[in-house]
C-alpha cells in the first residue's frame, strides 16, 4: 500500500467510530430523543443547584465584604476578610431574625433572612441596614437591635 493508501485507512478507522450512529430506519432523532433533552434544559437544572452568583456586598473603606451563600438548610451570610485569610457567618442569624420579628411584628426565618438592598453602614461592620417585608431597617450588628430607618439610603456605586 502506498503512503496515501494508508493515511486514507488510518482516517477511516480512527474517525468512523466518532459518526453518530442512528438506526438504519429512522431519519433523525425519535421523540423520545426530544423528550430526554427537554428534561436536561438549562432552566430546569438551574433551579437545583446553589450559589451561581455571588453579589459582594463590600464593607466601607477596605477590601471586606459579606455574601449570602445559599445551602440544602436555607441561606447564610458569611464575611470574607481577604488579608487575614478569613471567612465566617456575618452575624448571627438566629439573633437578627429575632431582631426584625420585633420590628416588623412578623415570624422572620433565620435561615431565610429575605434581606434586599443590604450595606454594611460603616467600616468596622457594626451597622447595617436592609429592607425586608417592605420596610427599611437599619441594624446595630453589636446589641442586634432593628429600627426603622427614616433616612433614604445613600447611592451606592461599585
Amino acid at each position: 500500500m502506498n503512503s496515501i493508501a494508508r493515511v486514507t485507512m488510518l482516517g477511516v478507522v480512527f474517525l468512523l467510530p466518532l459518526l453518530p450512529v442512528w438506526p438504519a430506519s429512522a431519519e433523525g432523532p425519535t421523540l423520545d430523543t426530544y423528550q430526554t433533552a427537554e428534561a436536561v434544559r438549562g432552566d430546569k437544572i438551574t433551579a437545583h443547584a446553589l450559589n451561581l452568583s455571588v453579589a459582594p456586598i463590600w464593607v466601607p473603606h477596605g477590601d471586606r465584604f459579606w455574601f449570602r451563600q445559599q445551602d440544602s438548610q436555607g441561606w447564610q451570610f458569611v464575611a470574607i476578610d481577604p488579608d487575614r485569610r478569613d471567612r465566617r457567618a456575618a452575624f448571627d442569624h438566629a439573633r437578627l431574625a429575632l431582631a426584625i420579628s420585633r420590628t416588623t411584628q412578623q415570624p422572620t426565618d433565620a435561615a431565610h433572612l429575605d434581606l434586599q438592598n443590604l450595606a454594611v453602614d460603616d467600616p468596622l461592620a457594626r451597622r447595617m441596614s436592609f429592607e425586608t417585608s417592605n420596610k427599611r431597617l437599619t441594624c446595630d450588628v453589636a446589641s442586634y437591635t432593628a429600627q426603622p430607618k427614616t433616612s433614604r439610603p445613600s447611592i451606592r456605586f461599585e
